[in-house]
């Protein structure tokens, strides 16, 4: 196609510099808030193993902007791969098991997605896992809390081993304070 239309005196199209863009693109708040909301979502999905394929049924509290979310309720219910039930400015509250999360913008404001996952997620079960798991990496990080605070290993030890041993401290908090958010956010 190059060669039938480009000038006489043109270069390849091989050694041909990229084009510039006319203007500079900008991405709306609203499109950030929305990828943002499905990102979250799809993570959550992730994280208690609920297959992608899976709709959930979900709740949307927001105190602004209803239209934003309404608007694009096709867009989270494809992307987000749920079931959008309602869009509202009302608090949702529920007896039933939910994983839930909140955002917060300049637009929207206070933001709540409410995952309704009877039926499909065993919260009990979940929260115990979650909850084994939890102890079990408490036990290991005072394993590694007693080894550290232990004059002799660290008089001893190598000085890469012990930044190994406090980087495995640093590691197993954080998991654990990942772990206790998903402990959370079953309610």
């Amino acid at each position: 196609i190059w060669e039938h239309i480009k000038e006489t005196d043109d270069k390849m199209l091989l050694i041909e510099s990229w084009g510039v863009p006319a203007k500079k693109i900008t991405i709306p708040e609203e499109f950030t808030i929305l990828q943002d909301c499905i990102s979250r979502v799809r993570n959550l999905k992730n994280v208690y193993t609920i297959s992608p394929k899976t709709l959930i049924p979900v709740v949307i509290s927001t105190k602004k902007d209803e239209k934003l979310f309404s608007d694009h309720k096709d867009v989270i219910e494809k992307l987000g791969r749920v079931s959008v039930e309602s869009i509202s400015n009302e608090v949702f509250r529920t007896k039933e098991p939910v994983l839930h999360f909140s955002s917060i913008s300049k637009s929207t404001g206070l933001v709540s997605f409410n995952l309704r996952v009877e039926g499909i997620l065993d919260i009990v079960k979940e929260r115990k896992r979650l909850e084994n798991e939890i102890s079990s990496l408490e036990k290991y990080q005072e394993s590694i809390a007693k080894k550290l605070d232990n004059k002799a290993f660290v008089k001893n030890a190598p000085e890469n081993v012990i930044e190994l041993e406090k980087q495995k401290a640093h590691d197993t908090g954080t998991k654990i304070t990942h772990l206790k958010d998903q402990l959370d956010a079953l309610g």
